[in-house]
């Protein structure tokens, strides 16, 4: 299976989490603000105010949707910024002003786009971590960074959170802000005395800490490209003891799910990608006491070369957690797959396994759960997940093929109940369901085009069926700039077709996860990878090269799902519509078959097409019962689709 990039749920285009009525909260504090940056500064801020749950409220989850637009009569913003999301004053009982990052998101490379193309992109963040501090009003500052020009470029965001009322995973006993700095690294004293030990003391009750720390790299040195790119260690010690050592590296910007960019977007950096938000990394360690600790953030020493230099970017916090109260208690958090939301484009639609996300919200480890599945107002699957959880980890569920194709509505829901065999301790977010993406009808023999570039050897191909059986595969590709030719006859069903380009590369340029033609890399040259008609040779689809790591696409053969999934075709038109004894169909190129399906995927009429009717053909449909269906009709140039109903 394909990584999967990032992995926030959209609640509002989405997903959504179920919750009893009341009990969720919503509250935007920008809305469709146009940001840009400063030059003569470095950075600009803009203010506004969002409403989260009171304090005598309890709080189960806190989302921010953040929303990306180009700005009305502006290109998007060029380069690769950070932006932070900053709580600034506070109402409430508190009422004080912090300006404390609770959450850092990277600027896409934007100059493909302009506000004429209506580009958006929306991602959600999970600031559950920081509900301590997210109470009554709070000042949201969003701080857009960099030094671009402002006159004719910028972007245009939108902030919704959501706060989710219900018994929290534990109670937060307090929360502290350890560090906010930018460190220059390359000069291990200059590091140290940026980044010193952090010194607290729990406050009573406290059974653990967990640290959390947002961290990126930016600039670099000539020796290793430090910081932004180049993977180095980072210890995590609490009074002496490692309690987590590992590298300060995102691996994923090859599949990010905004592509392509206009700049290096591929490129793996130091805790970022371009065009997502910074993950929040956690980690846990237990208290026996309310004493003063220390804890120290220490980096793999490093000496930067002359004429360079780089630093990072972070911010650390503290915070003290009571035992769990919950013993049995299992969430759904995620759903990846079905989903429409442009998150998850990488890997929608699909034909096999749902792919959901669960978490043992309870203080016992989490062995068994139930997990019910398929689409709204039709019979689910079970499936009887098994595991050793532990509390507060979330896993990955990769659930059984279950779905008809052409069953409506298109909504996937999910239900995991009976934790450990017992009831859940608070059923509330058991729930969890999607909108499906469906696949496209394609035709049932495909010719996989491919012309390498001068990387052959990075590639690979393979043609999956629902069950994630390999019907065909291809690769020890070795010939540049050459083309291969393969035709694959399938059958009725639903497929994936899946492109990879991670490979071994050449050792005279050893980079690989770049697609077939990308501009900062013209030594590998450029290829195609097409699917074409097995028939007629037209083409099928013609894939983006500049893709990064993977292709991944899914299609039907033999059935086109239901009758509003169909994508339909601009050179063919249906009428009367409704029909009744006599369907007259009308295309801008011959046919030489008719096919009616219903909304099931079966084939209830064929008809094969007399030449001399070309453009207008006249279909019997007196034999159809009353209902939707969808013509097919088989062309030289692929299959075109109509929807009509029968009266």
């Amino acid at each position: 299976m394909n990584k999967i990039g990032v992995f926030f749920i959209l609640l509002l285009s989405a997903a959504s989490l179920k919750a009893a009525p009341g009990d969720t909260l919503r509250s935007r504090s920008h809305d469709k603000v146009v940001i840009k940056t400063d030059p003569s500064r470095g950075f600009t801020r803009y203010n506004g105010w969002a409403k989260f749950n009171g304090e005598l409220t309890p709080t189960r989850k806190i989302y921010l949707d953040l929303q990306f637009e180009c700005a009305p009569g502006l290109k998007c913003g060029e380069w690769d910024y950070i932006n932070r999301i900053l709580i600034g004053k506070r109402k409430g009982n508190k009422r004080d002003s912090l300006g404390w990052e609770i959450s850092r998101f990277i600027t896409p490379y934007g100059f493909y786009w302009d506000a004429s193309q209506n580009w958006n992109f929306q991602w959600r963040i999970d600031l559950t971590e920081f509900a301590f501090l997210l109470r009554d009003s709070i000042e949201i500052i969003y701080e857009h960074t960099g030094y671009e020009a402002n006159n004719d470029r910028g972007w245009r965001i939108t902030l919704d959170f959501t706060s989710i009322e219900g018994t929290p995973e534990r109670e937060a006993l307090n929360m502290r802000r350890l560090l906010q700095v930018n460190a220059p690294y390359g000069n291990d004293s200059l590091f140290s005395a940026r980044v010193p030990e952090m010194r607290f003391t729990p406050v009573d009750g406290t059974k653990s800490t967990v640290f959390s720390i947002i961290q990126t790299g930016h600039g670099m040195d000539k020796t290793q490209n430090c910081a932004e790119f180049c993977a180095k260690l980072r210890s995590l010690v609490l009074d002496g003891k490692e309690i987590h050592k590992g590298y300060v590296w995102d691996t994923e910007c090859g599949s990010n799910p905004l592509f392509p960019q206009a700049g290096t977007w591929l490129y793996d950096r130091a805790g970022w990608c371009p065009g997502a938000p910074v993950k929040l990394f956690q980690t846990e360690a237990s208290i026996s006491a309310q004493r003063e600790m220390a804890f120290n953030l220490n980096m793999e020493p490093y000496t930067a070369s002359a004429g360079g230099g780089g630093n990072y970017s972070i911010t650390v916090f503290e915070t003290d957690y009571a035992n769990r109260t919950l013993a049995n208690d299992a969430a759904v958090t995620n759903i990846l797959a079905p989903n429409i939301a442009k998150e998850y484009g990488r890997i929608n639609p699909i034909c096999g396994e749902p792919i959901v996300v669960i978490r043992n919200m309870g203080s016992e480890l989490l062995r068994s759960l139930e997990i019910a599945y398929g689409t709204r107002g039709n019979t689910k699957a079970v499936y009887n997940w098994t595991g050793n959880l532990a509390p507060g980890y979330s896993d990955t569920v990769y659930l059984p093929r279950f779905f008809d194709w052409g069953v409506n509505p298109r909504i996937f829901e999910v239900a995991a109940t009976k934790p450990n065999g017992q009831n859940d301790a608070f059923p509330h977010d058991n729930t969890a369901w999607s909108n499906i993406a469906w696949p496209s009808v394609y035709p049932d023999r495909l010719i996989v085009h491919f012309k390498t570039n001068n990387a052959p050897t990075e590639n690979s191909w393979r043609i999956l069926d629902a069950n994630n059986n390999v019907l065909r595969s291809r690769d020890g590709f070795t010939k540049p700039q050459t083309i291969y030719r393969d035709t694959i006859q399938l059958f009725n069903g639903c497929f994936t077709f899946i492109f990879d380009d991670r490979g071994t590369p050449p050792s005279s340029f050893p980079l690989n996860e770049d697609g077939l033609n990308w501009w900062a890399n013209t030594q590998d040259g450029a290829g195609i990878i097409q699917l074409r008609n097995g028939y007629s040779g037209g083409l099928v689809q013609n894939f983006n090269l500049d893709f990064g790591t993977d292709i991944v696409r899914s299609f039907t053969v033999g059935f086109p799902l239901d009758a509003e999934a169909v994508q339909e075709e601009a050179g063919m038109q249906v009428f009367p519509n409704p029909a009744g004894e006599l369907l007259q169909v009308q295309l801008l190129v011959p046919a030489t078959r008719f096919r009616i399906m219903d909304l099931s995927g079966r084939e209830v009429a064929s008809f094969p097409a007399e030449s001399r009717q070309h453009p207008v053909y006249s279909l019997r449909t007196e034999q159809l019962k009353p209902g939707a269906y969808v013509v097919l009709a088989e062309t030289a140039q692929g299959t075109m689709a109509r929807n009509f109903q029968k009266r």
